[in-house]
């Protein structure tokens, strides 16, 4: 398709070539998907980073006293039967599961929980990385980047694959336990 732009003298038509709009995020919609607690679930720091390398600044934060972490965590409906299901299972191509992360700062009287990230899984194709079981993982940060090279994934990918017999993902059992 081509951009046509008015009042350009000497420039032609064929000059301006547009490209086409990015293909919507996997996970844009997820707060229309299953939660899977009714609230956010209070977890340990060590669970909270496990998604992401902090700044130094942040890592003063959660050192301290006065942090409080939170998670909340959605299935699409693609994988929300296979989610609910106990012990060993697979799931469907187009399974996309997104971990909310908060932080509250018991400092401030009332203060809200902060977005502090989301840590995205996708189920993809056979083949896309058939020893990690075909998963696709991200991670978007407070300011909105998004990390993709599944080379810097890899730390996800390993704990992850400590969950192999329930394809990858810990719920429900890791709030059973």
């Amino acid at each position: 398709m081509l951009l046509l732009l008015s009042g350009l003298g000497g420039c032609s038509a064929a000059s301006f070539v547009s490209t086409p709009a990015p293909q919507a995020a996997p996970y844009a919609d997820y707060k229309t998907w299953a939660a899977l607690f009714d609230a956010p679930r209070n977890v340990s720091m060590q669970l909270m980073l496990l998604c992401r390398t902090m700044t130094a600044a942040e890592q003063a934060y959660v050192n301290s006293e006065h942090a409080e972490f939170f998670v909340q965590v959605y299935v699409n409906p693609i994988g929300e039967n296979a989610m609910k299901q106990n012990g060993a299972r697979v799931f469907p191509q187009g399974t996309v599961i997104v971990k909310e992360k908060f932080t509250q700062d018991t400092r401030v009287p009332n203060a809200r929980a902060q977005a502090a990230g989301l840590g995205v899984m996708v189920k993809r194709a056979p083949g896309f990385d058939t020893q990690g079981g075909d998963w696709e993982y991200m991670y978007i940060d407070r300011s909105g980047l998004v990390v993709t090279d599944q080379k810097q994934m890899q730390d996800c990918r390993a704990c992850h694959l400590q969950a192999r017999e329930r394809d990858a993902v810990y719920y429900p059992q890791v709030v059973d336990e």
